[in-house]
């Protein structure tokens, strides 16, 4: 008996190869030649090319900082909410507490990478 579903529609497959063809031009940055090889290239223009190729992985550190970011703040506004007064935690050689107390609008849970590494 065949499904009551139609096929997969031509715009889902060129959106898939739309997307592969991304993925090949995102892999292919990081392989610039940055003048392996050769030693009549000035070196403002090698490290031009490897500030090029760092642009790229730069912006995604960027955007993975601000995303961990925000889920940090979500998780602590959840824990503010919804966490006992006090909350028991063992840790190795001690026994001790987490408290609502410790996550109040005085606090920022912020990740504490430097999102400007890469530049």
């Amino acid at each position: 008996m065949p499904l009551p579903y139609k096929e997969p529609s031509a715009t889902l497959l060129q959106m898939l190869g739309v997307l592969i063809e991304s993925g090949r031009r995102f892999a292919s940055v990081t392989d610039l030649n940055v003048g392996e090889g050769s030693q009549a290239n000035p070196v403002g223009t090698t490290v031009a090319l490897l500030e090029q190729g760092t642009k790229i992985l730069s912006a995604i550190h960027k955007r993975l900082h601000y995303a961990q970011r925000q889920e940090l703040r979500i998780l602590a506004e959840v824990i503010k909410n919804y966490l006992p007064n006090e909350y028991p935690y063992q840790v190795p050689n001690a026994n001790s507490q987490v408290k609502v107390d410790d996550f109040d609008d005085r606090i920022d849970v912020v990740p504490v990478s430097d999102p400007a590494m890469l530049v």
